[in-house]
């Protein structure tokens, strides 16, 4: 009886060493967003270790996660929130692994996994390039406004249409003193052409001498001030 004893208790302790350790279960899904991508961290039954994890992205948008020797509860599958950097999530166990699919609305340049001092849960980074956005400061907004001045200053002050102008007032106050003195020749009474003529010309002379190069000046102290 003894014996038989002895044997039972060697089957037991038998059965019990020669049974596998119970596969780590995937129990929930968290996301957190972050300004340069996305944190997954998964959290299992038990430890699992870092190195049973690995992952890959496809140019369909799906990343694809494999976790090595683990189960998932499928009745927690259901109560994990998507993030809005998530469209979709897939679940597969193949065999003694467990493959999860994320749909991503991002497009990852790198990814990484890691895990802290609870050794239950697991983290998977995802990196996406950080949108860069500039502000100008008063200095540059300052140096913007002295440039869009210094265009509209060389779009106001045009010499094409200074020199038309000027060129039209010294052809119409010639040809009008021209068209006076020929008149006063003849003797005509009404002689309005020649104080016209010289009215015109005497005018644009003085705007070509005074006023536009005093236009230059400002032009020019403008940008020194500048």
């Amino acid at each position: 009886m003894k014996q038989m004893k002895n044997y039972i208790i060697i089957l037991i302790t038998g059965f019990v060493i020669g049974q596998p350790d119970q596969l780590p279960i995937l129990n929930d899904i968290d996301f957190q967003i972050k300004e340069n991508g996305l944190l997954i961290e998964f959290s299992f039954s038990s430890d699992i270790p870092l190195n049973h994890a690995s992952g890959w992205y496809a140019q369909t948008g799906w990343f694809y996660v494999t976790l090595l020797n683990t189960t998932i509860d499928s009745s927690t599958v259901p109560s994990i929130q998507i993030s809005e950097l998530v469209k979709d999530i897939q679940f597969d166990q193949i065999g003694e692994s467990v493959q999860v699919s994320f749909k991503l609305s991002m497009t990852p340049e790198n990814h990484e996994f890691f895990q802290r001092l609870d050794t239950k849960r697991l983290f998977l980074s995802l990196r996406s390039p950080v949108r860069t956005i500039s502000f100008a400061d008063s200095t540059a907004k300052q140096e913007i406004l002295i440039s869009a001045a210094e265009v509209m200053k060389h779009e106001l002050f045009i010499p094409e249409q200074d020199k038309s102008i000027k060129v039209i007032g010294y052809v119409l106050g010639v040809s009008f003193t021209v068209a006076g003195i020929l008149q006063k020749n003849s003797k005509s009474s009404a002689n309005w052409e020649l104080p016209a003529g010289i009215g015109i010309f005497l005018g644009t002379y003085v705007y070509d001498k005074y006023f536009d190069k005093q236009n230059i000046i400002s032009i020019e102290k403008l940008e020194e001030d500048n």
